[in-house]
């Protein structure tokens, strides 16, 4: 039997959180998808496990850090989704589980979550994908 779990998909509305909601909810070991621009306005009728954050999201003035995201989201593994690498520093002060790269193949996604949801939060550990060069 596969354990479910809820995940969040913080984003602005728009083509590329309706296909990441779209790829997320697809996945055997969801649950549901809770979509957000704003990580204030989330307030969760169940355990978040997963948060997908966008690192262009234009309506947080200043970052999260990661124990406020572990006050509000105490399970949550977060993978943060970045449009350049120099991005991937926010990575680091977020102590993120995964960053991807924005233009990854779904497959990508798949087998990111999968790796992050079937292993208890380790706040230190830093996973890089990136996209292929073609």
């Amino acid at each position: 039997m596969v354990h479910k779990i809820n995940a969040l998909i913080v984003a602005n509305p728009g083509r590329f959180r309706d296909g990441l909601q779209t790829v997320v909810q697809m996945m055997p070991n969801i649950l549901s998808v809770a979509c957000a621009a704003d990580l204030t306005a989330v307030l969760p009728l169940s355990p978040i496990s997963l948060i997908l954050l966008d690192a262009d999201l234009a309506g947080l003035s200043c970052w999260p850090t990661r124990d406020e995201l572990q006050q509000n989201f105490p399970l949550a593994r977060l993978l943060l989704l970045v449009s350049v690498q120099s991005q991937e520093q926010m990575a680091d002060s977020l102590c993120a589980d995964a960053v991807l790269l924005k233009g990854f193949y779904n497959d990508t996604l798949t087998r990111t979550i999968d790796s992050l949801v079937g292993h208890p939060p380790m706040p230190a550990s830093l996973t890089h994908v990136k996209r292929p060069k073609l």
